[in-house]
């Protein structure tokens, strides 16, 4: 399998063009001198926010769900999902990288519709939390995308606890809102490792897997942030 995001397979020939126009559009990048027929700076009423948050699934890769954006443009302009879980089996040494925790990641956008499909296709859900964002929140977000989106921002070092796809699309909505987020959920006192044997108790080979190649690290406490590199518990949270 060539391209694939590591909680989900994704058209990834798609979002290398999605890359492209996204940067391009005047309405996400607060520019209009790209394309002078777009010159009418984006009515943030008609944008709508969401946290996209991916039901497990039985592959190895898909056995802790996934996380990603949803920005959709209500008047009908675009509807798109930001990935920050894309990465390349094809690149040389893959396996002794992602083994040693050297992998590289990237961050994509694709239509909504495409993202959506796969996930319908394997029968599989995809729930929406729509956030309730000021006009001001919502224009930091879509700056932070057209930022990561840069050639030279996609990229980034994977790390299975702290920057992974889920941490990454947190991020971006946290470090936008302004004033204190409020969380209602119970915190669990648990390790990073027993978190992760909630998803993969079934699954014994990836359980072992893990456990080896986590090392002795995943057994300090996860606080509330910590946590927050599951799906399920981002969504909750």
């Amino acid at each position: 399998m060539g391209n694939i995001s590591y909680f989900c397979i994704v058209k990834h020939f798609c979002h290398l063009f999605w890359c492209v126009w996204l940067f391009f559009f005047p309405l996400l990048t607060n520019s209009a001198k790209a394309q002078p027929s777009m010159q009418e700076p984006v009515n943030m009423d008609s944008i709508e926010i969401s946290l996209l948050t991916c039901d497990p699934q039985d592959k190895v890769y898909s056995l802790y769900g996934h996380t990603a954006i949803r920005i959709k443009n209500t008047s009908g302009d675009f509807d798109l999902a930001v990935n920050y879980g894309l990465f390349s089996m094809g690149k040389p040494f893959f396996v002794l990288r992602f083994i040693f925790g050297l992998t590289d990641y990237e961050m994509g956008i694709e239509p909504y519709a495409d993202f959506e499909h796969q996930y319908r296709h394997n029968k599989c859900g995809v729930r929406q939390q729509t956030l309730n964002l000021t006009a001001e929140e919502k224009q930091e977000v879509l700056n932070a995308v057209t930022i990561n989106v840069l050639p030279q921002n996609r990229e980034y070092r994977y790390n299975y606890f702290y920057n992974n796809c889920t941490t990454k699309a947190r991020d971006v909505l946290a470090n936008s809102i302004k004033g204190k987020i409020e969380y209602h959920s119970q915190v669990k006192n648990m390790s990073f490792r027993n978190l992760i044997h909630l998803y993969n108790n079934e699954h014994k080979w990836a359980r072992l897997g893990n456990d080896l190649l986590l090392g002795v690290k995943a057994d300090c406490i996860a606080d509330r942030s910590g946590q927050q590199f599951l799906p399920e518990i981002l969504h909750d949270d």
